[in-house]
């Protein structure tokens, strides 16, 4: 019998675990099956979203990228406000470009920046909505995704140096001073 072959709570939170246990090991397949298998036993358990989300996740490394884009199309379905909706989105993007569908990738990353303007995998959706861009010929385009990518430079501080130290800039125009 064992934990995974009940319809218990207990059950949903074993299949949880090994399929955890799986992905770790990298076997995407037993990893997925379980996952599913276990999102299946109680569609209410805490998990659930979860376990749909890491199939999905598993499926995507095991480059089943169609059976992947519909389990994130049910993550974002019953789940549109949760937080994993902008990583179920990202999986969808990602899954478009794992096939080379470069304009069904800048799609979806035109309407993840769109709806998760705030999330912090933006920055991986703009490089990769910028290599598709690329790959369409619209170079215009692409360079100014791939620009919002990069991090942003920090603000330098707006205080003078502190007496009896001098920041790099001073000392060089000092030296510049000197040398008139």
């Amino acid at each position: 019998a064992g934990l995974t072959s009940g319809r218990t709570p207990l059950a949903v939170d074993a299949h949880y675990w090994l399929g955890m246990s799986q992905v770790a090991r990298e076997n995407w397949k037993a990893g997925a099956k379980t996952f599913s298998a276990g999102a299946e036993i109680d569609a209410s358990h805490r998990l659930n979203e979860s376990l749909v989300y890491q199939a999905a996740r598993a499926l995507l490394q095991d480059g089943q990228y169609l059976a992947a884009t519909e389990l994130f199309d049910r993550l974002l379905q019953k789940w549109p406000d949760s937080a994993l909706a902008d990583e179920g989105m990202l999986g969808k993007l990602q899954a478009a470009a794992a096939q080379d569908d470069h304009a069904e990738t800048a799609r979806l990353a035109k309407q993840f920046n769109a709806r998760f303007s705030e999330s912090p995998l933006r920055a991986d959706v703009e490089a990769a909505q910028g290599r598709a861009l690329a790959a369409l010929g619209k170079h215009a385009e692409a360079v100014a995704a791939l620009e919002r990518s990069l991090p942003k430079p920090a603000p330098k501080a707006q205080q003078e140096p502190t007496a009896g130290r001098t920041d790099a800039s001073s000392s060089i125009k000092r030296r510049a001073e000197l040398a008139l």
